[in-house]
């Protein structure tokens, strides 16, 4: 029986982050594929093609990152939420800003949920596995957007 993949688009400039997460989610069970983008107009670009608005290319949820180059996280938030088709797609913030003005501008944009990064790869990874039994295996999504 095949498992279904979920899609996630991860939003993050820093490609340490992207290894070490892309390495757990290799050798673990998890069935997911993993799309990077390193930036804000890189997202948009990516999300709003014509590409995406076909069912198939469409991510399951998004982990974005708050600090970035060119576009911060909370701008690409704004974008992503005013979109009619894209503003029930889930979003995670997965950031090291414990800022407090972020964490309510986060919710205040429609975030559904702000995690702050861990500092160890085995909290990391307890994160991911997080993410993923909570938004893959216990959520109820809408259809396919």
């Amino acid at each position: 029986m095949n498992k279904k993949s979920f899609k996630i688009l991860l939003i993050k400039d820093d490609s340490v982050d992207f290894e070490l997460i892309m390495g757990f989610i290799k050798s673990s069970e998890l069935n997911l594929d993993v799309q990077l983008c390193k930036d804000g107009p890189d997202a948009l670009e990516f999300l709003f093609s014509k590409e995406v608005y076909q069912t198939i290319n469409m991510p399951d949820l998004i982990i974005l990152d708050l600090n970035m180059p060119k576009m911060d996280g909370l701008d690409l938030l704004k974008e992503i939420k005013k979109d009619e088709v894209l503003r029930v797609m889930p979003v995670l913030i997965l950031t090291a800003s414990e800022h407090s003005n972020d964490i309510k501008s986060a919710y205040y944009l429609g975030a559904n949920c702000y995690i702050l990064k861990p500092t160890s790869i085995e909290k990391l990874q307890k994160v991911m596995q997080s993410i993923h039994d909570f938004w893959f295996h216990i959520v109820k999504y809408p259809p396919k957007y």
